[in-house]
Parts: C-alpha cells; sequence; structure tokens
C-alpha cells in the first residue's frame, strides 16, 4: 500500500466510523482520532485491513457462548449496523444488547456518558462472586 493509499484508508476510515451529527458537530474529535489514523505505521494499515478482510465468522458460534455478553450497538454505525448487532445479541444465550443514540462506530468517544452507562448497568446487574 503506498502512502497515497494509507491516505484514502484514513480519509474512507473517518467518514465511516462517526455518526453524521458527530462528523458536522464535533470536528475536533474527528480530527483527533484521524490523527490517531494518521500517525499508524503503514505495515500496522495493511495489517488492519487483511485482518478485517480474513476474519473467521464467528456468528454459528455464538449460541455456544453461555455467559453474560454485553452488545453495545451505536444508532448511526454505518461500520456495524444496529441490525448486526441485534443479531449478535440474538445469537448470545446470555446476551445484554444496550443501543447507544445518536452514535456510530466511536459510540464510546461520540457519547461517552451513554457508552459508560451501559458499561456500568451491565457490570451492576453481574451476579457477585460467592453470592
Amino acid at each position: 500500500m503506498a502512502e497515497n493509499g494509507a491516505q484514502e484508508v484514513v480519509d474512507l476510515f473517518a467518514e465511516l466510523v462517526f455518526a453524521e451529527p458527530t462528523l458536522r458537530e464535533r470536528p475536533e474529535l474527528v480530527a483527533q482520532v484521524r490523527g490517531w489514523m494518521e500517525m499508524a505505521q503503514l505495515h500496522g494499515l495493511e495489517g488492519a485491513l487483511l485482518a478485517m478482510r480474513d476474519r473467521k465468522d464467528f456468528l454459528p458460534d455464538l449460541p455456544l457462548l453461555d455467559l453474560p455478553a454485553l452488545v453495545v450497538g451505536a444508532e448511526l454505525d454505518r461500520a456495524i449496523p444496529l441490525e448486526h448487532s441485534r443479531i449478535i445479541a440474538d445469537r448470545l444465550p446470555r446476551a445484554t444488547l444496550c443501543t447507544i443514540p445518536q452514535a456510530g462506530h466511536m459510540a464510546n468517544l461520540e457519547q461517552p456518558e451513554a457508552f459508560n452507562r451501559c458499561l456500568l448497568d451491565f457490570l451492576g446487574a453481574l451476579p457477585k462472586n460467592g453470592s
């Protein structure tokens, strides 16, 4: 991948991972994340793209995972649409689906309070050790 190819990846992913409102209303956050991506080594970007291309589909195995699981979906996620999060949650026997409103794939950065609330609620509902 040439350096200009790396910039194309950064440009594509920056548009893909944020919700439209974030792209419009929080350019400083978008610029920060773009900066992180631009600092990545070229071979790291290549490896990440190959890993995404070649990853195994684990959906058939999800029913075998009989443990508490939190699936976080984002209302405006274009990288992994909310419907995919619903499918994952439906296939996991003990899943909790938490949907972050007005967020894209970077929900933890776009809506940190809502994201943290999902995590804390899930963790708080887990049985305590020894009880």
